[in-house]
Order: C-alpha cells, then structure tokens, then sequence
C-alpha cells in the first residue's frame, strides 16, 4: 500500500464528526468537539459516540449580501450536510488507485461519490486537491475544503449549471484530515464567502 494511502485507511476506522454531531445547517453550526467552542456537552452517547440527545449550537452570522449586477451570476452559499452533497473524484496524482481511496475516505464523511476516475499524472496539479465547482455548490465546496490539508486550490465557473463539486486530487495529497482535524477546520472557516464573479439576491 502506497504510504499516502496508509494513514487514510487508518482514518477510515474512526468516527466521522457527522456521526460525532457535527452537522451544518444553513445559518448554524453544531459542533460535537464542544471543549473546542467552550461550550456545554451533548447528552448521551451512541455508538462510535455518537450523541444521542440534542446537540448544543453556536450561531454563524449571516454571510453579506452582495448585490447582483454587472453581469455577476448568483451563488448558493447555504451549507448542506454531508449527504447532500455530491462528488466526481479525479486522481491526478500519478499513483493507480487513488481516487478509490480518496472516494472512500470522504463516503466516510457521507458524502455522495458519484464518480471517481484515474488522470494522467498532471504537474498542473500541484496542490493537495483542486475543488472545481459552480454557483448551485459554492457552499457544498465550502464544506468538502475542510476535508483536506493546505494547499487546496478552488475554481469556481460561473458558467457551471449543476451542483457537483469536482475533487482534483492533486500530487501534494498524502492524506485526508481526521475527524479532529476537520472539526477544528469547519470551526475556523467561518462562513461562505461569495466568489468572485458571484452574488447574493435580496
């Protein structure tokens, strides 16, 4: 197994922050790494821990609006959960297979793999992934970004019209953040930003 792969498949054995109640909801999030936020503990436990009581909340605010016009295209910055949220896995790293582990790796998150295809290596493709994207996935890119370490690159297309999120990954890419790494992404991320070329409607 390459070692770029070994630390994924050992990711794959732990619980995933969606199943450790971290869930994203237009306007909030629900984070279960809680001791992070300073805020008060979920009751119960599942299994895997997942918490079987309601979960606490911490408020997002509300991203800006910025006015359409001058030719911007209008982007959907609410935040999906997981399932909603729809990949093409493409493996520009060189190494046969890799687009596989990637896609297993993030059905871990409950993600949909809609496709996973093997590229020729691409020196064009430095970075760790590339998130190719439009405006129906602006905030479902958002929240696959928080998957991966630094460098990532985005490409948003105004001109894309469905809502799958393109993951590139890229010949930087050794492993896939784990549940504690994400966590601590999506609680540092903030909120969506609008792209450029894009808007908010009132």
């Amino acid at each position: 197994m390459p070692a770029r792969h070994r630390r994924l498949a050992t990711n794959l054995l732990t619980p995933t922050p969606y199943d450790a109640g971290v869930i994203i909801r237009p306007g909030i999030v629900v984070v279960a790494l809680l001791s992070l936020l300073g805020t008060a503990a979920c009751t119960g436990a599942g299994p895997n821990g997942a918490p079987t009581g309601g979960a606490t909340t911490i408020s997002v605010p509300p991203t800006p609006q910025v006015a359409c016009g001058d030719g911007s295209v209008p982007v959907d910055l609410i935040v999906p959960t997981p399932a909603e949220v729809k990949l093409r896995v493409l493996n520009a790293t060189g190494v046969p297979g890799t687009a596989d582990f990637v896609a297993q790796g993030l059905a871990q998150f409950h993600y949909q793999v809609v496709e996973t295809k093997d590229m020729v290596g691409d020196a064009s493709f430095p970075e760790v992934a590339v998130l190719r994207f439009g405006p129906r996935a602006v905030g479902d890119a958002w929240l696959v970004r928080s998957n991966f370490p630094d460098p990532v690159r985005l490409e948003f297309d105004p001109q894309r019209a469905d809502d799958v999120v393109d993951v590139v990954v890229g010949q930087g890419f050794q492993f896939l953040r784990t549940t504690t790494e994400v966590n601590q992404a999506i609680a540092a991320a903030g909120r969506p930003t609008v792209p450029a070329g894009g808007c908010v409607p009132s």
